[in-house]
């Protein structure tokens, strides 16, 4: 009967023990959490909601009204001389076709993001040191490359709908990549992005490791808070367990 007396004993000081555990510790996460809270509001930056109105004007909207006009007219166009052919000649056109397509979106996806070196397929490498240019695009290989594509995206041998569109913006990136001056200011902003996006990767694993260290120390904060005042009957629970 001791044996057994001693045993409900051990287990009934384990059960309240833990009930009054459970209850620090939710009264040490709340606490915790508030000031977390509180310090978040505290330190967050207020900003300005940016708002961007994707709004084209007049001439924008007839510009794109007109490409799509002819692009459909095109269509049409080789629609019809599809029926003319027979099915070998036309399973050749329409590969053909397919070719000439992805050029004509490369091209088109290349200007609406203002990357002329893209549109006329060329890689964008400067190299200098100090004022000494070591590695630079020449005019003469801007004019080599618009040759080159203009045969190929031309709108009498190009058989996609927006051949002619994709030619206009070959033609302006080939004449602002020509002006030397235009040229100059375009490589400076470039390699100014270039600055700022490795800035903004760094700020991004700064962001991270202070996010970590915020986690850790949330996690400390409630594993010191739950422990300490509980140090001295978890030596003695553990001494009577034993």
């Amino acid at each position: 009967r001791g044996v057994k007396n001693r045993y409900k004993l051990r287990w009934s000081i384990v059960w309240i023990f833990a009930v009054l555990l459970a209850c620090h510790i939710k009264k040490c996460c709340s606490l915790v959490i508030m000031d977390g809270h509180d310090r978040s509001q505290d330190e967050s930056p207020t900003e300005d909601s940016l708002h961007k109105n994707n709004r084209f004007d007049e001439g924008e909207v007839l510009a794109r009204e007109q490409a799509e006009k002819i692009r459909i007219e095109r269509e049409k166009k080789f629609e019809r001389e599809l029926e003319k052919m027979n099915r070998e000649q036309q399973k050749v056109a329409k590969r053909q076709k397919r070719t000439d397509a992805k050029i004509v979106r490369r091209i088109l996806k290349a200007s609406k993001a203002d990357k002329h070196y893209d549109v006329l397929g060329l890689r964008n490498i400067n190299i200098t040191l100090g004022k000494i240019k070591l590695l630079r695009i020449s005019s003469k290989e801007v004019k080599r490359a618009y040759r080159k594509l203009a045969r190929t995206i031309h709108p009498d041998k190009n058989k996609d709908g927006r051949a002619a569109e994709a030619f206009d913006a070959l033609e302006r990136s080939a004449s602002f990549l020509s002006d030397d001056n235009l040229r100059m200011e375009y490589d400076s902003m470039i390699s100014a992005e270039k600055i700022s996006k490795r800035q903004e990767r760094l700020q991004n694993l700064l962001d991270l490791t202070d996010f970590v260290y915020r986690r850790t120390r949330f996690i400390v904060q409630i594993v010191y808070r739950v422990i300490k005042p509980f140090s001295t009957p978890l030596l003695v629970l553990g001494i009577l367990l034993i």
